[in-house]
């Protein structure tokens, strides 16, 4: 394996959607824990995530090729 094949197994590369915000891509270290890219994205602890459209914890370990949507939490009612 050349050095470049090498690299790109020792890093994740997510799609980060942030609602109102911005759509980007993430590349960090595997493993890569969802709170590490929340973090680096600037997301508040408040908001609602999902991994592939389900819930997931800061310390959910992400995949290459995983979407995050972080979008913020609607409260209201009656």
């Amino acid at each position: 394996m050349t050095r470049e094949l090498l690299e790109r197994e020792r890093t994740v590369d997510v799609k980060v959607v942030v609602m109102g915000r911005r759509a980007t891509h993430y590349t960090g270290p595997a493993p890569l824990a969802l709170g590490e890219v929340l973090e680096a994205v600037g997301a508040a602890p408040e908001m609602e995530v999902r991994v592939n459209g389900l819930a997931a914890g800061r310390d959910h370990r992400l995949a290459a090729g995983d979407q995050v949507v972080v979008v913020p939490k609607i409260r209201g009612g009656c």
